[in-house]
């Protein structure tokens, strides 16, 4: 059995600081600067309750958000945006957007038309996904055509019948790509 299971899980919250204490002191103690100190010893704290699963591992990751404000280290005008990046917010809408896709069945809608247009043919198969890849990637980004249309590829892909496995996976692998 694991040792951090049989623990007691407020012997494990107490643990926590009582290690980033230490580590902060004896860096202290050493020499090095405050916010340094301070900086080790959250972090000691965080890896620990990350690796114990004492606190949500979700409450954890914000903890720099309002102890370095508290502890003096960064402000959080600072600390904020580190966590709200533009580049976040375009993967978290891309998600979405994927999972309303998958929610409502529309890759299944989206690749029966592909197919019924383009043709059952493995070129015009390619084809019709890589068209209609580069149609959607007319208005949206590429990451956000990408999420939106992995589903499609693999509905498509779940279709595929007949012929050997060796070409079925030659056109799983091209309609992957594409």
């Amino acid at each position: 059995m694991f040792i951090f299971d049989a623990m007691n899980r407020n012997l494990k919250l107490l643990i926590g600081p009582f290690l980033a204490f230490t580590v902060g002191y004896l860096l202290f103690r050493s020499g090095e600067a405050l916010i340094l100190c301070k900086t080790a010893g959250l972090l000691i704290l965080m890896a620990y309750w990350w690796v114990t699963e004492t606190v949500n591992i979700y409450i954890t990751s914000l903890l720099p958000v309002i102890l370095f404000p508290l502890l003096g280290v960064m402000g959080i005008e600072s600390v904020a945006p580190q966590y709200m990046k533009d580049v976040m917010f375009l993967y978290i809408g891309g998600f979405v957007l994927t999972f309303a896709i998958e929610r409502w069945d529309l890759h299944k809608r989206i690749s029966l038309k592909i197919i019924l247009k383009a043709g059952t043919s493995p070129s015009k198969l390619l084809f019709g996904f890589s068209f209609a890849t580069y149609f959607i990637s007319m208005w949206l980004n590429n990451t956000s055509t990408t999420l939106l249309m992995l589903p499609v590829a693999l509905a498509i892909v779940s279709q595929l019948h007949g012929g050997d496995a060796e070409k079925r996976s030659g056109m799983a692998t091209a309609i992957l790509l594409a």
